[in-house]
């Protein structure tokens, strides 16, 4: 668990929370069977930790719901800056091969 308050940690909250809730799970709940100790899961829901990856797979598989439902629409403005944005790689070296 990474103690960094920031817009995607309080939107993968705020997913985390709705879909308990969606399921009338109570976090006692989510966090016994998803093996994920009560006081980090309440952090999370409060968008005041960054799950890591591995707890998103383990939470979301527990709500029944595939992991990117948790993450979907998260840009790099969502996490705290501590470097430039990522450039996008562009030319004809990294252009995706089409296969169909």
């Amino acid at each position: 668990m990474v103690r960094i308050a920031s817009e995607a940690a309080r939107k993968i909250g705020r997913r985390i929370a709705a879909e308990r809730a969606a399921i009338g799970a109570t976090q006692q709940d989510l966090s016994y069977h998803s093996k994920v100790d009560l006081p980090s899961l309440s952090q999370y829901e409060h968008g005041r930790a960054m799950p890591n990856v591995g707890t998103i797979v383990r939470l979301a598989q527990t709500l029944g719901i595939d992991p990117g439902v948790l993450i979907s629409g998260l840009t790099y403005a969502d996490f705290p800056q501590h470097r430039e944005p990522p450039q996008t790689l562009e030319g004809p070296r990294w252009q995706r091969s089409s296969t169909a």
